[in-house]
């Protein structure tokens, strides 16, 4: 049966970005706006969404739901949603785009699978699709085909095969790389800060990595307004990780790190952060205080 209606759960920065693309596509995009910020429900309205009152009736009316919400809310909504999906029509494909680990994944679909539903386990790379080639959506498990054939000029989804879990392991795979070699950044530039070395290590840089700190100077200002959001992302990575017989302690730390970025900007929304230098001082200030 193709898909013809589909529900997002949440229409955040992502969610909305995605169901944008479905709408300009045809597919009717349905969302549950009750209880959400201000921000989203402007996202959503703005993406073409129709607000349905109640996950009751949102259910009742979509072929697919496409959750897309924090990594630490991914069970607790699966739980919301499995709690009405008798409700549901016939057949409802339930796809989890969340950033979390392949053994959560599992406690997903067996919380999914076991109301009735199919799951599709879904992995989502790159930024919100504005333009084409920014983003994929990688997907595996015994139910994908009718994902395979939506369409959307800027959004491509992508088969792993036929194993939940896979889409969200290369998720974790890729994520450890991005956002763990930006935690480790930090790391390294707020203990040469500290230890009064950063000059001497930016020098060091221009000979033997010239790149760097112009890719630090772009990057690490973005990341206040993301730190929140990347902390349970982390803890995900290092649950992953430990699943395989490596230790955690990498991504607890980058999970850590990301916990005291949030702590020094408390920032929310998607405004940039102060520069590289400014940010620096104001985490050192911070530590400072800390050990006071």
């Amino acid at each position: 049966m193709a898909i013809k209606t589909i529900a997002i759960i949440s229409p955040g920065d992502m969610g909305s970005g995605i169901g944008k693309v479905l709408v300009q596509e045809g597919y009717q995009v349905l969302t549950c706006l009750e209880g959400r910020s201000p921000l989203t429900k402007e996202l959503a309205l703005k993406s073409g969404f129709q607000d349905t009152p109640n996950i009751a009736s949102l259910l009742s009316q979509t072929d697919c739901l496409i959750s897309i919400v924090p990594p630490e809310s991914a069970l607790s909504v699966a739980q919301e949603i499995a709690e009405q999906i008798q409700s549901a029509n016939s057949g409802l494909i339930y796809v989890d785009c969340n950033a979390i680990a392949p053994q959560t994944a599992l406690k997903v679909a067996e919380i999914i699978e076991g109301a009735g539903a199919r799951f599709v386990d879904g992995g989502i790379i790159g930024s919100p699709p504005e333009r084409k080639g920014l983003t994929r959506v990688y997907i595996s498990g015994p139910d994908t085909s009718e994902l395979l054939e939506l369409h959307g000029q800027n959004l491509e989804f992508r088969d792993l095969g036929d194993k939940i879990g896979t889409a969200s392991a290369l998720k974790m795979c890729y994520a450890s790389q991005t956002k763990g070699t930006t935690a480790l950044w930090l790391h390294t530039i707020i203990t040469a800060q500290s230890l009064g070395v950063l000059d001497a290590l930016r020098n060091e840089w221009t000979l033997s990595h010239p790149p760097l700190w112009g890719r630090m100077e772009d990057n690490l200002p973005t990341v206040p307004h993301r730190a929140g959001r990347w902390i349970s992302e982390m803890k995900e990575i290092a649950l992953t990780m430990d699943g395989i017989g490596l230790a955690p302690d990498v991504f607890e730390g980058a999970a850590a790190m990301y916990e005291l970025v949030d702590a020094v900007f408390n920032q929310k929304g998607y405004s940039e952060g102060p520069p590289i230098l400014e940010l620096l001082t104001m985490i050192e200030n911070h530590l400072h205080h800390q050990n006071e």
